[in-house]
């Protein structure tokens, strides 16, 4: 269950963690932006753990190409699946560079991959019609835009933890306050996350 948050009380909580309430040195924009930040990198925690907590999928119909595009979010890809008529669903392997070339351009069922930039090359390349699943963990929200009412899913209580100690740290060095306390509560939270 997602552990949800105003974008305003997170904001407060960590002003009144840092003491600065009423601190006009940082605007609310700032501050938004520096919770964006944090904000990135607890989901990088989530991601790379291995939990399928934001995962996604993108669905593709082949039309015959040799690639498809992926998604403009992609972040990390958790797996790719070729989807039968019936709903069962294969995995494929990821190609390794050597089978490409032996590969690549030869019709037939895709059952492996390879993601290059932006593309997604399935290997036979299979006819149109097929229909293919990527599972794809998306790049963080970017919350330097979030309005007060919007909601922020810091995960776990150890998450918030996260976030509010490490922008309290941004926001006390600006003012070069001691930020040791601040440090050491953020890296406790983060090996509780973890």
């Amino acid at each position: 269950m997602p552990r949800l948050i105003l974008m305003s009380d997170l904001r407060t909580r960590i002003q009144r963690r840092c003491d600065k309430e009423s601190d006009p040195s940082v605007q609310t924009p700032e501050w938004n932006a520096l919770i964006s930040e944090q904000y990135g990198e607890l989901w990088s925690i989530v991601a790379q753990t291995g939990l399928r907590y934001f995962e996604t999928v993108a669905t593709y119909t082949t039309t015959g190409a040799l690639y498809v595009t992926e998604p403009s979010d992609h972040y990390e890809t958790v797996d790719v699946r070729r989807v039968y008529p019936n709903g069962t669903r294969s995995s494929l392997s990821e190609a390794m560079e050597q089978e490409v070339a032996q590969l690549q351009g030869v019709p037939g069922d895709a059952y492996k991959y390879s993601l290059i930039d932006d593309r997604l090359y399935l290997y036979p390349t299979p006819p149109a019609g097929q229909v293919y699943e990527m599972l794809y963990v998306p790049q963080p929200t970017d919350l330097s835009t979030y309005t007060d009412g919007s909601v922020v899913d810091v995960v776990t209580p150890d998450g918030e933890a996260f976030i509010v100690w490490g922008v309290s740290i941004k926001a006390m060095h600006k003012s070069e306050s001691d930020v040791s306390l601040a440090v050491m509560e953020r890296e406790a939270a983060r090996i509780r996350f973890s």
